[in-house]
């Protein structure tokens, strides 16, 4: 991980100069800005990192910049390709409408983790409740605009590929391939975050019952009868 983040400043840097010597370049300073937002997510999502945000902003808190950081990345991302389209015009029109979509989704990822406790948002993916609405909206409605950008990347990718000749083709096909790859790698997050979500949902517990392990407790008397503590 410590060579990709290396790598990745380097990129950054390079990208940085290029953007000061033409600071009027929208692709370029689309890329710059996706590099950025990557390599900015990169701290927090380590443990150092992510335990001195936690630390002095609260718990959570690391989670949710990674994230937003995140949506940032891909959409900067999608601006490279509407920018680098042959109407300038509709391009720059449809990055401002994509920029009101990812406002949004960040917005409600934040509201969404705000909203619960910290104990409940603590954790990874793979250990988060997903039962609770607020979590599922959090790395559902990430996840889902993950996709949605990684897939539409993917697409330009393709097709700037079959336009262009090897050398070029051959790495724009490798683009492709890892960006079609992270945009399906979300499409199983959100379908797992989906089937969670509802695996419980509308379970009732009947006044009374023992099946509700917060409202009784099995043991055995001194005779080994059952009884019930409450």
């Amino acid at each position: 991980m410590e060579l990709l983040l290396l790598g990745l400043l380097a990129a950054l840097v390079w990208k940085l100069y290029q953007w000061k010597r033409s600071p009027d370049d929208a692709p370029l300073r689309s890329v710059t800005l996706c590099l950025l937002c990557a390599a900015l997510s990169y701290p927090v999502a380590m443990p150092g990192g992510a335990s001195g945000v936690d630390t002095v902003a609260g718990h959570g808190t690391a989670k949710l910049i990674q994230n937003v950081l995140l949506l940032l990345a891909v959409y900067f991302l999608m601006c490279f390709y509407l920018y680098s389209a042959a109407d300038e015009d509709a391009g720059r029109r449809r990055a401002r409408k994509e920029a009101v979509v990812v406002a949004v989704v960040a917005v409600a990822i934040t509201v969404a983790a705000e909203s619960v406790p910290h104990k409940v948002f603590a954790g990874s993916f793979s250990t988060a409740d997903m039962t609770a609405p607020q979590i599922a909206l959090f790395y559902g409605g990430a996840g889902l605009y993950l996709m949605y950008a990684l897939g539409m990347a993917c697409r330009w990718t393709f097709r700037y590929a079959r336009m262009s000749r090897r050398p070029h083709s051959t790495g724009l096909w490798m683009a492709a391939v890892g960006l079609g790859a992270m945009s399906v790698a979300c499409a199983i997050r959100v379908v797992i975050v989906k089937r969670f979500s509802r695996s419980t949902r509308g379970r009732k517990y009947p006044s009374g019952s023992l099946s509700r392990p917060s409202r009784a407790v099995h043991r055995q008397n001194r005779d080994g009868q059952p009884t019930v503590t409450r």
